[in-house]
Protein backbone atom coordinates (compact mmCIF):
# COMPACT_ATOMS: atom_id res chain seq x y z
CA UNK A 1 0.00 0.00 0.00
CA UNK A 2 1.39 3.41 -1.27
CA UNK A 3 1.34 6.33 1.27
CA UNK A 4 -1.68 7.72 -0.25
CA UNK A 5 -3.83 4.67 -0.29
CA UNK A 6 -5.35 2.54 -2.84
CA UNK A 7 -8.16 3.42 -5.16
CA UNK A 8 -11.41 2.70 -3.50
CA UNK A 9 -13.22 -0.49 -4.45
CA UNK A 10 -16.41 1.55 -4.95
CA UNK A 11 -16.26 5.31 -4.66
CA UNK A 12 -19.83 5.77 -5.22
CA UNK A 13 -22.78 5.44 -3.18
CA UNK A 14 -23.06 2.06 -0.73
CA UNK A 15 -24.46 -1.06 -2.66
CA UNK A 16 -27.13 -2.87 -2.13
CA UNK A 17 -26.56 -6.65 -0.88
CA UNK A 18 -25.37 -9.20 -4.18
CA UNK A 19 -28.75 -10.76 -5.28
CA UNK A 20 -27.62 -12.60 -7.79
CA UNK A 21 -25.51 -15.72 -6.41
CA UNK A 22 -22.59 -13.99 -5.44
CA UNK A 23 -20.85 -14.18 -2.33
CA UNK A 24 -22.19 -11.81 0.36
CA UNK A 25 -18.40 -10.86 0.97
CA UNK A 26 -17.42 -10.18 -2.95
CA UNK A 27 -16.30 -6.54 -2.95
CA UNK A 28 -17.72 -4.50 -6.20
CA UNK A 29 -15.29 -3.28 -8.33
CA UNK A 30 -14.81 0.81 -9.51
CA UNK A 31 -17.46 2.44 -10.42
CA UNK A 32 -17.42 5.53 -12.81
CA UNK A 33 -17.06 8.81 -10.32
CA UNK A 34 -19.07 10.41 -12.99
CA UNK A 35 -21.85 8.02 -14.62
CA UNK A 36 -22.08 5.53 -11.73
CA UNK A 37 -21.57 2.60 -14.45
CA UNK A 38 -19.60 -0.68 -13.15
CA UNK A 39 -17.97 -1.67 -15.77
CA UNK A 40 -14.16 0.25 -15.90
CA UNK A 41 -11.31 -0.59 -17.87
CA UNK A 42 -7.92 0.09 -16.41
CA UNK A 43 -5.38 1.19 -18.77
CA UNK A 44 -2.30 3.52 -18.29
CA UNK A 45 -1.06 7.43 -19.10
CA UNK A 46 1.47 7.88 -21.91
CA UNK A 47 4.50 9.91 -21.10
CA UNK A 48 6.25 10.27 -24.39
CA UNK A 49 8.84 13.24 -23.89
CA UNK A 50 12.56 12.87 -24.22
CA UNK A 51 14.83 10.75 -21.92
CA UNK A 52 10.70 9.34 -20.91
CA UNK A 53 10.65 5.67 -19.34
CA UNK A 54 7.07 6.01 -21.15
CA UNK A 55 4.56 6.39 -18.43
CA UNK A 56 3.68 9.28 -16.37
CA UNK A 57 4.13 9.52 -12.23
CA UNK A 58 2.43 11.52 -9.67
CA UNK A 59 4.66 13.94 -7.68
CA UNK A 60 2.85 15.34 -4.41
CA UNK A 61 2.61 19.02 -3.83
CA UNK A 62 2.47 22.28 -5.97
CA UNK A 63 4.58 22.84 -9.20
CA UNK A 64 7.85 24.53 -8.92
CA UNK A 65 9.58 25.10 -12.14
CA UNK A 66 13.39 25.41 -11.93
CA UNK A 67 15.99 28.33 -13.59
CA UNK A 68 15.24 26.30 -17.47
CA UNK A 69 11.57 25.96 -16.87
CA UNK A 70 11.47 22.87 -16.42
CA UNK A 71 9.20 20.39 -13.00
CA UNK A 72 11.60 20.77 -10.04
CA UNK A 73 12.06 16.83 -8.83
CA UNK A 74 14.87 16.41 -7.23
CA UNK A 75 14.72 14.08 -3.88
CA UNK A 76 10.48 14.30 -4.20
CA UNK A 77 9.04 10.79 -4.65
CA UNK A 78 6.74 9.74 -7.54
CA UNK A 79 3.70 7.57 -7.68
CA UNK A 80 2.64 5.49 -10.16
CA UNK A 81 -1.33 6.57 -12.04
CA UNK A 82 -3.57 4.01 -11.56
CA UNK A 83 -6.25 5.00 -15.04
CA UNK A 84 -9.75 3.57 -15.52
CA UNK A 85 -11.86 4.45 -18.63
CA UNK A 86 -15.82 4.31 -18.00
CA UNK A 87 -17.63 1.69 -20.93
CA UNK A 88 -20.62 4.19 -21.02
CA UNK A 89 -19.34 7.52 -20.84
CA UNK A 90 -15.91 6.93 -21.47
CA UNK A 91 -14.78 9.41 -18.24
CA UNK A 92 -11.48 8.89 -16.90
CA UNK A 93 -10.92 8.39 -13.63
CA UNK A 94 -7.53 8.63 -12.11
CA UNK A 95 -6.01 7.39 -8.75
CA UNK A 96 -2.38 7.46 -6.80
CA UNK A 97 -0.87 4.19 -7.04
CA UNK A 98 2.37 2.66 -5.57
CA UNK A 99 5.84 4.42 -5.30
CA UNK A 100 7.25 4.69 -8.67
Amino acid sequence: MSLYGTPPENHSAPQPAPTDGAPADATPGPVCSSCGHDALDEGFIEDNGEGSRGNARWIPGPLELGILGGARRMGKQRFQIRAFACRRCRHLDLFVGDVA
